[in-house]
């Protein structure tokens, strides 16, 4: 099956995302790249409904987090794709919302026993 890529450029630096997937046996393979380099990923998962990528990525002196969150587009059977540097969305899909749960709004449903973190 063909590759789904999504590419960023944030300050300077260019953050790719690659999401590969194989029907037989159905399997994902997720990776997040700055610069070319792969910094984080998740290979050989079966098909999963969303996968996080993240990695704590050393500029000059500082540390970034980059993070890169595939899940499908609300109202669409498609993938999506958010990349996000320091907690800002800077890439991907900007315009399209992704079926992917808001992390504190998860955290505190699960530690409040109010829910299970899943999108409603």
């Amino acid at each position: 099956m063909k590759d789904r890529i999504w590419e960023a450029d944030y300050r300077g630096r260019t953050l790719r995302v690659v999401n590969r997937w194989a029907l037989r046996p159905p399997r994902m393979n997720e990776t997040l790249e700055v610069e070319g380099r792969e910094v984080a990923a998740r290979r050989g998962g079966f098909v999963r409904l969303r996968a996080t990528l993240r990695a704590a990525v050393g500029l000059e002196g500082t540390t970034r987090r980059d993070e890169a969150r595939i899940a499908q587009r609300a109202g669409s059977p498609r993938t999506g794709c958010h990349v996000l540097a320091d907690g800002e969305l800077v890439g991907g899909e900007v315009g399209n919302r992704l079926q992917y749960p808001v992390p504190e709004i998860a955290r505190s449903q699960v530690e409040t026993g109010e829910g299970d973190g899943s999108i409603p």
